[in-house]
């Protein structure tokens, strides 16, 4: 049986929903005539839109400006090395790239150039040189005419795996249906009010592996974080999903008959319409 699995710790990331003020990304790469733009699409998406391959057919957006100074990313990949992402392109041959550079001036590549007309999810664990930090990320369009998109690039702690689970239960997105009354109408008015998202509702019994699920602590990390840190990657084996989650209420850890105990309910996150850029399957990660 495999488990949920949920991430916890960003050290960076990026949810790809304004070029600035937040972060500010920097064209790069295009020096050699390529021809590209990058744009915000339904404040949710990084859009890079490569025009012209008349150079190396390779460009890249940076954060920060390389070469900066003093306002580097500036966090190690010992307390952070964990980095996963989610793209997808626009064609059958354009290709997404994502590379990390060290302060050292080292290049790490997390995903090489890849094609994926679906909007796909990744994850890599690294390992830097020894005192160096990871300084600038960059996202790329590469080899052919075309758009990349790209949803989230995050540097994160680690990936959580639960234990167990006495229950797992999916609840689908759901619409909104109300029946507005007319006046003078022997009937109602149909309104679509939107949907309501996603949930997942996790019960488990801590105690049969106390090391793993640590009485819990990782959400509690969860919790103190959520201010900023608004969702977390979810994957659920068993249902063959996985998307952006949050907590959609406080963790509860019931201690009962001298047994302790976990009750988790966490909802679907996104900030764009769920049906304005990503059908069915993308929206929950569907795993084959």
């Amino acid at each position: 049986m495999s488990w949920p699995t949920i991430t916890h710790g960003k050290g960076w990331w990026d949810d790809c929903l304004t070029l600035t003020p937040l972060y500010t990304w920097f064209e790069m790469g295009t020096g050699d005539a390529d021809v590209a733009t990058m744009a915000v699409l339904y404040g949710d998406y990084f859009d890079i839109d490569l025009t012209d391959i008349s150079g190396d057919a390779s460009v890249y957006w940076e954060y920060p400006e390389n070469p900066g100074v003093g306002n580097n990313i500036g966090i190690g990949s010992l307390t952070y090395p964990y980095v996963f992402y989610r793209y997808k392109c626009g064609n059958a041959t354009v290709k997404a790239k994502i590379e990390l550079v060290w302060s050292g001036g080292a290049v790490k590549t997390v995903l090489a150039d890849t094609n994926s007309e679906t909007w796909t999810y990744g994850a890599t664990t690294i390992t830097g040189a020894m005192g160096q930090n990871i300084d600038h990320v960059r996202l790329y369009a590469t080899t052919a005419v075309g758009h990349v998109y790209y949803d989230f690039v995050c540097i994160g702690q680690a990936v959580f795996t639960f234990p167990s689970a006495s229950l797992v239960e999916l609840t689908g997105a759901f619409p909104r249906h109300a029946n507005i009354p007319i006046p003078s109408k022997d009937g109602v008015a149909p309104q679509n009010l939107g949907s309501e998202p996603a949930q997942v509702r996790i019960t488990a019994d801590m105690d049969v592996d106390d090391t793993t699920w640590n009485y819990g602590k990782v959400f509690d990390q969860i919790s103190h974080d959520l201010s900023s840190d608004l969702w977390q990657w979810l994957t659920l084996p068993a249902h063959k999903r996985q998307f952006k989650a949050t907590l959609a209420e406080p963790p509860r850890y019931p201690f009962e008959n001298g047994r302790l105990s976990l009750n988790l309910l966490l909802e679907e996150y996104k900030l764009a319409d769920a049906r304005a850029f990503e059908n069915y399957a993308e929206r929950f990660g569907h795993i084959t």
